[in-house]
């Protein structure tokens, strides 16, 4: 059974008849657009969230290769927390001004939600875990400096759960998901 719209197309279109509306082809054309909707949106969806989270790995690189921490070979739990702290206040300016730039009495920017809606969802993920490169390490260190940005070379990369209060998990390897 093909599931695909184009096979189901090229199958029919091999008849050159019309089809009817309620016929059994019909049904199976529909049943293909339907599910290939799906799946684009899925394949969408996937590829939005591992932009999202290589968006921080991307800050964690460039942080490292600067080059004023070029010289370091791992860093210490409070500097991966400053680090992310600086990652959730990276638009607070632009925020500030779109909060000043409001006039009394009217709506919020399409702009202003989605920047708060952003801060809010990273301050979460703070709070409960987030999900970074493991930086104490120099293994780990020389690993993402040479990194070219791909999903394949995070393999390599390992990452732990750090969170605003306490302790990230140690010596568990989180799956990049």
């Amino acid at each position: 059974m093909a599931k695909t719209f184009a096979k189901v197309t090229q199958k029919i279109q091999k008849k050159k008849k019309l089809l009817h509306p309620k016929g059994r082809k019909a049904q199976l054309l529909a049943r293909a657009s339907l599910r290939d909707e799906r799946v684009n949106k899925k394949k969408l969806l996937h590829s939005m969230r591992k932009s999202e989270e290589n968006l921080i790995i991307d800050f964690f690189q460039e942080f490292i290769n600067s080059p004023s921490q070029i010289e370091k070979t791992s860093f210490e739990l409070d500097d991966i927390k400053d680090l992310i702290k600086t990652f959730i206040e990276r638009d607070n300016d632009e925020l500030e001004k779109l909060k000043a730039e409001r006039r009394a009495d009217r709506p919020t920017s399409k702009r202003q939600d989605a920047l708060e809606n952003r801060l809010q969802q990273e301050t979460h993920y703070f709070l409960t875990g987030w999900k970074v490169p493991d930086l104490r390490t120099d293994e780990n260190v020389s690993r993402l400096r040479s990194w070219t940005g791909g999903h394949g070379g995070l393999t390599a990369i390992k990452f732990c759960i750090v969170k605003k209060e306490g302790t990230p998990e140690d010596g568990k390897d989180v799956e990049m998901s």
